[in-house]
Formats: C-alpha cells, structure tokens, sequence
C-alpha cells in the first residue's frame, strides 16, 4: 500500500506525505525475517539435529578450489554410479590438469605485440609446442596408440 501512495503521488508529482514509513516498513521486516529464520533454525536444530535446511559439506573441485556442497538425494549410490565414477579423477590427474590451465592460461596472456595479430591460433599453437610436432595417420587405427613425434626442418 505504501508502494502505491508512492508512486501515486509521484505521477501527481507531489511530496509523498511521510516518506519515512517506507524506511520503518523496511527495518520492521527484516528484523521479522530475522526471528522467522531464527525459529525454523531452532525447530530443524530439535527435529534433524542439523543446523542448516540442507545439509552439505566443503569440498575441493578437480582444480583445487574449496565450494560448499549440499548434498543430495540419489536414485543410485555413488559406488554403482558408473557415470559418477567415470567422472571421478586421481590426484595425478588433477594435478595436471592444474598444470595444463596455468600453462594454457599463461600462454593465453602473452601477447604478440598487437591484439588482433594476423597469426592463427594453429601457428601461435605450434610456436608454442617449439620445434616439436605431432601427426596421426589414420590408417592405422586408434590416434592416441599411433602418434608419431617428429623434428621440424
């Protein structure tokens, strides 16, 4: 209703007559939010023990950061999840992929002089690599078993 005189009164473009009551009306609910989120923590805190609605715990993503995860309820559990495990990496693994974002990152941040170089991102690939490449021949099956690794001349 405040909201209302409000804006009534400015399409009359007149002062709204005691403009504070919107400001009180603003303290009074969130201390009433307050007490209301204070209560159900109270009561969830008898009934399940736990403090928050959804319990979760902190836990660390493949590339090391720290995130709070709530957890959730599964049809299957984690350990016959195949699609779950296969998402699931080691520690070496996650250690090089950390390895591989700080490379690619930094790799990224070097400049060649000018932003809008002409050079493609295949040539500024292969400078990279140095005078290393690699090539697959498709004849022969499978491209990870048949890599060969060869000297630019």
């Amino acid at each position: 209703m405040l909201l209302t005189l409000e804006q009534e009164a400015k399409r009359q473009r007149l002062q709204m007559p005691s403009p504070e009551r919107i400001r009180k009306v603003e303290r009074s609910m969130i201390r009433l939010e307050t007490v209301v989120n204070e209560r159900e923590t109270a009561v969830r805190l008898l009934q399940t023990g736990q403090e928050k609605g959804r319990p979760g715990a902190w836990r660390k993503n493949k590339f090391g950061y720290i995130y709070w995860y709530r957890f959730k309820e599964y049809a299957i559990p984690w350990y016959m999840n195949r699609r779950y495990k296969r998402k699931q990496c080691s520690p070496c693994n996650r250690n090089k992929s950390q390895e591989h974002l700080r490379s690619a990152s930094s790799y990224r941040n070097k400049s060649d002089g000018h932003p809008r170089s002409s050079i493609t991102s295949r040539e500024k690939y292969e400078k990279h690599l140095g005078s290393i490449s690699y090539y697959w021949d498709k004849s022969e099956g499978h491209p990870r078993s048949s890599i060969i690794y060869k000297e630019k001349s």
